[in-house]
């Protein structure tokens, strides 16, 4: 067990996460309040694709996803099982609140006692006077968000992703991650995604942080493959990161934005990020030994690939 004055090096995440869409870049003028519904499909090796769900009434920014993942990462830690053997009558039922009848008895979640300053921290983020209230409203808002896991026609499981208890003057924190999340954190998932938290740590752009989960997931995906390199359109990368553009100058402003947030991660050790602007395409490799080689061996196809234009790249 790391010691509580320790940053959390790794956040374990569930595979479904990082592709749904559920953080994204905001701006300062956007509503707090809005509802969003986002789906992706996790494939396992050894089972039909299971659809996730997630719905929210809050809109979810970087900020927020740097706290979920500090979240996880200190419940990682200190990974308390909330289940049918806890002492703790209020452990429990802590997450009857928010799954089916009775299945907290029978399912593990994680939990960590710690603090706003030690999260905040572990998010890299600076500590002021207005920093408690925003790490209030960010597990606020993830507190609300509720996700269904579907196979066909018949649900699996739903839960919301975390609850919470915070005393913004002592500072005295709570945080449960529910069973459904947890699996990740506690290793029972039979996929996860690793994201480093001392490299997100590192980054200030606000883009870079969205860019650094879904490349470390995608990138991760390939673990088990040749293929430890990916091109992809910096449109799309934009679109997952921001939303849908609403008109040919905000793409372009978007693309000249998340630009910044390429260089920050070339200049990361551990990465490599190649950006054609007369194409559109982007290449990131992680920097490992074997993944530098790999890359040296493919380097005509990584080229190839930024090269091939896009059909609005033009715009």
């Amino acid at each position: 067990m790391a010691p509580r004055n320790q940053k959390p090096h790794l956040a374990r995440v569930d595979a479904a996460t990082p592709e749904s869409g559920l953080f994204k870049v905001r701006p300062k003028s956007a509503s707090r309040l809005k509802a969003e519904e986002f789906s992706t499909v996790v494939r396992p090796k050894d089972g039909p694709p299971i659809e996730v769900k997630y719905a929210t009434p809050y809109a979810l920014d970087d900020v927020d996803l740097r706290i979920y993942l500090a979240a996880v990462g200190l419940c990682a830690q200190e990974p308390d099982k909330v289940n049918k053997k806890s002492k703790d009558p209020t452990q429990k039922t802590l997450w009857d609140k928010f799954l089916p009848t009775h299945e907290a008895l029978d399912s593990n979640g994680a939990y960590a006692r710690t603090t706003s300053y030690a999260l905040a921290s572990a998010a890299g983020l600076g500590w002021g006077k207005n920093v408690p209230t925003r790490v209030t409203e960010s597990l606020e808002k993830m507190s609300h968000v509720f996700s269904t896991w579907r196979i066909g026609s018949r649900v699996m499981s739903g839960a919301r992703m975390i609850s919470y208890a915070h005393d913004e003057e002592s500072a005295e924190l709570a945080i449960g991650i529910s069973p459904l999340f947890a699996q990740a954190i506690l290793g029972n998932a039979k996929r996860y995604i690793k994201v480093s938290l001392e490299e997100m740590r590192t980054l200030k752009h606000p883009a870079a942080s969205v860019v650094h989960l879904v490349m470390s997931s995608r990138l991760a995906m390939y673990k088990n493959t040749k293929k430890r390199d990916l091109s992809i359109s910096i449109d799309v990368l934009a679109e997952t990161v921001y939303g849908p553009p609403s008109s040919p100058k905000q793409k372009r402003d978007r693309r000249a934005s998340i630009q910044k947030a390429f260089e920050e991660l070339d200049a990361m050790k551990g990465w490599h990020v190649l950006y054609n602007p007369e194409t559109g395409k982007v290449n990131f490799t992680r920097n490992t030994p074997r993944s530098l080689e790999y890359m040296l061996k493919n380097v005509e196809r990584i080229e190839r690939e930024l090269n091939e234009k896009e059909p609005d790249a033009e715009e």
